[in-house]
């Protein structure tokens, strides 16, 4: 009886250590100019606000970080932003006017990529979190 109960811990442990491994956080790498080619493509992802979360996408198109942005969800519905990326302080940052900007920190891990930061959009603001798609 005792054995079973011992196996049934670890097996739960186990499993445990499997779900945490799995759910871990891709780790925060400073942008540099090297890192220009892993940002090029198609991103997808949300924004969240304080009472709001809506769909997101970016596509950088080249090597200068000249991109697009698209916010779903808006009052004006589904709006393409285009914008010149700049990388400042290891961030990728994106400046259309003082209270509209975003600045997105990059996460490299084995297999996956993300972009995570902070957003301001005139009144709206709060948190973006996006993975490379492609």
């Amino acid at each position: 009886m005792k054995k079973k109960i011992i196996s049934g811990w670890l097996v739960l442990f186990w499993v445990s250590v499997a779900l945490l491994l799995g759910c871990a956080s891709i780790p925060m790498k400073p942008l540099s100019i090297d890192d220009i080619s892993d940002l090029m493509g198609r991103w997808e992802g949300d924004r969240y606000g304080a009472s709001y979360t809506s769909r997101t996408e970016i596509e950088i198109f080249d090597q200068n970080l000249r991109g697009k942005m698209t916010f779903y969800g808006t009052t004006s519905g589904t709006v393409d932003y285009p914008f010149y990326g700049k990388i400042e302080n290891g961030k990728l940052v994106c400046i259309w006017s003082k209270d509209q900007w975003v600045r997105l920190s990059f996460h490299k891990g084995d297999v996956k990529m993300e972009l995570k930061g902070d957003y301001q959009w005139m009144q709206w603001g709060g948190t973006m979190s996006l993975r490379k798609v492609r």
